[in-house]
C-alpha cells in the first residue's frame, strides 16, 4: 500500500494548520524527493502525534497545511539501553536499528572498557533517529542522552522503579523477566563493551538491583546485544 512520504516537524502538532519543515527536511523534500506544492504527505513531531498533509510551498523552509493531528500510543514499557559506544560506524547502526526496534531511551556508557566515543555529537545522533522513525513509521522519538559515566548513571540515570538488566552470558535466560516488567515499569539493560564490564561495575550494578540476563548463548558485539535486547522486551510484552 502507497505511504507518502514522511518528514519530522521539531514543534508540537497541536491542532489542523499550517507549519513549517526546518532547512534539512525542506531539503531533502524539494531537492532529493522533488516534491512540490500540491503534493500530499505526512509529517510528525517526535511526541506520538502525526498528521496528513499537503504541501503550500517548496521553499527553503516548506510551508505545509496538515489535517487533523492523529496521536500514537506510545508502546510499552518503556525501555532503555545504556550501552557501551561500538567502534565507528557500528555506533549509527546501533542508533537506527534501536529506534526502528522501538527503544524509548538511549544513554551512552563510558565504562572502564570503554574505547570509542562516538562519531559526533546528540545533535547527530539525533539526526539518526530521526531519519530511522521517518522510515519505520514511528511518531516518538527516543531520548539520546549526552554519555554518562558507568557509576553515574546507576547513580542519576534511571528511577527508583526502573527495572535493572545487565547482559551478560552467564545470566538467566529472557524468561526470567517475564511477569517482573509491567506496563506501565520501564526496562533498562545494560550493555558493556566488546571486553565487558570489569567486576566492580557488575558488582555496582547487582548492588543497584540488576538482574543478570543472557541474550544469546554466543558473545555479541555490542550493537546486536543492543538490539536483541529491545527486541527481547518487546517480544515480551507483545
Amino acid at each position: 500500500m502507497f505511504h507518502p512520504p514522511r518528514f519530522y516537524i521539531g514543534r508540537p502538532l497541536t491542532a489542523a494548520g499550517e507549519y513549517t519543515l526546518d532547512a534539512e527536511e525542506s531539503r531533502h523534500a524539494a531537492g532529493v524527493l522533488r516534491l512540490r506544492a500540491g503534493d500530499r504527505v505526512e509529517v510528525f513531531d517526535g511526541l506520538g502525534v502525526s498528521a496528513r498533509a499537503v504541501i503550500l510551498e517548496a521553499a527553503a523552509e516548506m510551508r505545509l497545511r496538515t489535517g487533523e493531528p492523529e496521536p500514537q500510543p506510545p508502546p510499552l514499557p518503556r525501555v532503555g539501553v545504556a550501552t557501551a559506544i561500538p567502534k565507528g560506524k557500528r555506533w549509527r547502526v546501533l542508533v537506527e536499528k534501536c529506534t526502528e526496534l522501538g527503544v524509548d531511551r538511549i544513554v551512552p556508557l563510558l565504562s572502564e572498557r570503554s574505547v570509542a566515543r562516538g562519531e559526533g555529537d546528540v545533535s547527530r545522533w539525533r539526526r539518526w533517529s530521526i531519519e530511522a522513525s521517518k522510515q519505520c513509521f514511528r511518531s516518538h522519538l527516543p531520548e539520546i542522552s549526552a554519555p554518562m559515566a558507568f557509576f553515574d548513571f546507576l547513580e542519576n540515570g534511571i528511577s527508583r522503579d526502573t527495572v535493572l538488566i545487565l547482559a551478560d552470558r552467564g545470566g538467566e535466560t529472557p524468561a526470567f523477566l517475564t511477569g517482573r516488567i509491567a506496563g506501565g515499569s520501564e526496562a533498562f539493560f545494560l550493555i558493556g563493551p566488546e571486553g565487558g564490564f570489569i567486576d566492580a561495575e557488575t558488582a555496582a550494578a547487582r548492588s543497584a538491583g540488576a538482574s543478570v540476563v543472557r541474550l544469546s548463548p554466543f558473545r555479541l558485539r555490542v550493537e546486536t546485544a543492543a538490539m536483541a535486547a529491545v527486541a527481547m522486551i518487546r517480544g515480551l510484552s507483545g
